[in-house]
């Protein structure tokens, strides 16, 4: 039986995505559906195969078309059974557990208890506790807070607007687009049946669920569709889902009692697709039912709808503007020495963050500075972020010739953070070893096996061992089996059994000299 504790999540997004297909699929499609590189998803391939494999399926491969999953339709069923038990539940990261506590909080206006939440999140009080502390530091500043009642519990607090925007951004940041969009469709679309083909307990599945448990999902989804058919737009998938989740939160918030306020935004005119969305939404009691505060939600509906790639399509700069997001994304990769990763969907994202600076230097309707401090918190967590604030700012300001400020950056750069990866430095090491060849070869292979980021491992001869030899050769640190001169670099003696003791003293040498990396960085 397959160990779901051990496997790779994205393991489970490639299964369905095969099962998905009625043919051969190709490497970039995965990739490209997966948010992930092509060499990464061929890395990922063995171990799929092994999973597969224990179910008596195989992994075809047919070069210039891709990949399809084979097998009896018996072992099929048999491994969609043993996901639909959930057996699969990965770790989820705190950012991503901070936004499902968030979740749980939109839909209450009493306090929460701890003991609530951590039920929820399937973890202890005192691990709640430290999420909701995450979370609390993360909205600083946003426009919405957390507020803690002594002996009662927990509830999100502040402005109406601030807080659906900080629940759609952090669904930006953290839910996978292409994931959500698979679940979506297959509830949509298919038999009740059918629709749990292969259900993946993701991070992006669990707050499907939780959508699924609080929301009208259907209603939402046609919703959506009207606006696109009435508006005359063609919404991208990454479009559908921004306009999807943010319906699902005002669902949400409106029938537990939360109302926005009036603005103070003395527009007296609806511009054309707010009138073509009063006419898409008019069957949503929650949009409607009578409420004379239907406009105010209708104006942020809009807002929402004025963030899309499809609106923006209109306005004669909008390919200039997706340009420069890709520029700016590649800017940083080349300033912090890194890659982002899921390339489209992050520039997406910046994409949208410069079209709100533009409206605002326009004096436009908009209301992303609600929000614009949850990004910015990101931030502040990330030292090598921090140092480059300011040129992010004056790259963007050169490039959109209008004023960016610093803050303006860091919000920029607090989009980016989440799937921001650096350059991870191989380090070198010299091997010491007086037992011969076969043996020096033998213990190379056992430490490349338990050290993988030690590239190259040089095997060195005693009487060549010195500083000068060390330095000329770009060695780390030497790792020796029998005693050797001072160094400038460290040494670490270990016994030829390569002991469990022997390991530590090499991890802890490894510890410190990548320390020394970032700080240097």
């Amino acid at each position: 039986m397959i160990d779901y504790y051990g496997m790779d999540i994205r393991i489970a997004s490639i299964i369905n995505i095969l099962f998905d297909a009625n043919d051969y699929i190709s490497s970039i499609v995965i990739a490209e559906k997966l948010g992930i590189s092509e060499s990464t998803l061929f890395r990922l391939l063995p171990q799929l195969e092994e999973c597969t494999a224990s179910y008596g399926l195989s992994l075809s491969k047919l070069r210039g078309r891709g990949f399809m999953l084979s097998g009896s339709e018996k072992a099929k069923k048999k491994l969609i059974a043993d996901f639909a038990q959930k057996n699969y539940k990965p770790e989820f990261s705190p950012a991503e557990k901070s936004f499902l506590a968030f979740l749980h909080l939109l839909k209450e206006k009493d306090a929460v208890k701890l003991a609530t939440l951590a039920n929820v999140l399937k973890i202890s009080e005192s691990g709640a506790a430290k999420i909701v502390s995450e979370l609390e530091t993360r909205l600083t500043g946003s426009g919405c807070e957390i507020i803690r009642k002594r002996g009662f519990g927990t509830c999100i607090g502040g402005n109406e607007i601030a807080v659906r925007l900080a629940a759609l951004n952090s669904a930006c940041l953290y839910v996978n687009f292409n994931e959500l969009m698979s679940l979506l469709y297959a509830y949509i679309h298919r038999s009740a049946s059918e629709r749990n083909i292969l259900k993946l307990y993701s991070f992006t599945s669990a707050v499907f669920e939780f959508f699924d448990a609080e929301t009208t999902i259907k209603n939402n989804f046609d919703i959506v569709e009207t606006i696109e058919r009435s508006t005359g737009v063609s919404f991208s998938d990454i479009d559908f889902i921004l306009m999807f989740l943010y319906i699902g939160i005002t669902e949400l918030r409106r029938k537990n009692g939360f109302f926005i306020e009036p603005s103070a935004d003395e527009r007296t005119e609806r511009v054309e697709s707010e009138a073509k969305i009063v006419q898409a939404v008019s069957d949503a009691d929650f949009f409607i039912g009578g409420n004379p505060q239907c406009d105010n939600e209708i104006r942020v509906l809009t807002e929402v709808f004025q963030s899309t790639e499809a609106y923006n399509n209109i306005l004669p700069n909008q390919k200039e503007y997706e340009r420069i997001a890709e520029d700016f994304i590649t800017f940083i990769e080349g300033a912090l020495d890194g890659r982002v990763a899921e390339q489209k969907r992050t520039a997406y994202i910046v994409y949208l963050q410069i079209l709100h600076l533009i409206k605002r230097h326009k004096g436009l309707f908009s209301i992303q500075q609600n929000t614009s401090r949850l990004a910015e918190n990101i931030v502040l967590k990330n030292n090598g972020m921090q140092k480059i604030v300011k040129p992010a700012a004056e790259y963007l300001q050169k490039r959109l010739h209008i004023p960016v400020s610093e803050e303006d950056g860091s919000v920029m750069l607090g989009f980016i953070s989440p799937f921001f990866e650096r350059n991870t430095r191989k380090i070198s090491a010299g091997l010491v070893c007086a037992s011969g060849l076969v043996v020096s070869s033998i213990l190379k292979e056992k430490l490349g096996k338990a050290f993988p980021e030690l590239d190259p491992i040089e095997t060195i001869s005693i009487r060549k061992l010195t500083d000068a030899y060390v330095k000329e050769n770009n060695i780390d640190f030497i790792i020796s089996f029998i005693e050797t001169a001072p160094l400038a670099v460290p040494v670490a003696h270990i016994s030829v059994r390569l002991e469990d003791s022997d390991i530590e003293q090499v991890k802890s040498i490894l510890q410190n000299i990548r320390r020394g990396y970032e700080n240097a960085g």
